[in-house]
């Protein structure tokens, strides 16, 4: 077979997956909008207080955690369709409408695919462990002390009213403040121990 036709076989079988992705990802981006206003319909039906009572005795099909994500989501997609559709009031026309129109936001999925195991959890990624295998065990990484710095500098202005911090995907602030605070009081640990002994004590 001449190169022309096999690169013609080959972009063919290309764009049938491209056609079968879209389908796919409508579906179960579908099927996460409808898992996700059925959770919080069934909540709307608890008692005020009651409900992650009623969760931990579901936890054997899906665990609580699971379902929080989801109705995040849920309530996402609710202020999209508001956004877009402001006459629409019942849940059950926000549902149907959330299902049909393009997400304005990706984080609540990329959060539930995440918490499902579908994407890496924010933090998972180690840039230096990442280095180390790249190297071997053999190999030595070098820092530059003032691209060391400059984020350190940058964090002390957490807080401060001029400053906006654009989070990851999928997260939000008070994930992206627990992964700094304990990234942060491991590396201070390391600084104490250099400080203190001259070198790292591994524990």
């Amino acid at each position: 077979m001449k190169p022309e036709q096999q690169s013609h076989q080959w972009f063919s079988k290309g764009v049938a997956k491209h056609v079968e992705f879209n389908r796919q990802f409508k579906l179960t981006r579908q099927a996460g909008i409808d898992a996700a206003f059925f959770f919080l319909q069934a909540r709307a039906c608890i008692e005020h207080g009651d409900w992650s009572q009623f969760l931990e005795l579901q936890a054997e099909k899906i665990s609580p955690r699971q379902v929080r994500f989801y109705i995040q989501l849920a309530e996402e997609a609710i202020q999209w369709v508001q956004r877009e559709k402001p006459a629409i009031k019942k849940v059950s026309e926000l549902h149907l409408a959330a299902r049909e129109m393009v997400m304005q936001s990706p984080k609540g999925l990329v959060a539930l695919c995440r918490e499902l195991g579908h994407m890496r959890k924010f933090g998972e990624y180690d840039e230096v462990k990442y280095a180390q295998r790249k190297l071997g065990h053999s190999g030595q990484i070098e820092f530059d002390f003032a691209k060391v710095i400059g984020p350190l500098d940058v964090l002390c202005h957490f807080g401060d009213e001029n400053y906006n911090f654009n989070y990851p995907e999928g997260v939000d602030a008070v994930q992206f403040m627990t992964e700094v605070e304990t990234k942060l009081e491991a590396a201070l640990a390391r600084v104490r121990q250099i400080k203190q002994h001259g070198r790292v004590i591994e524990t």
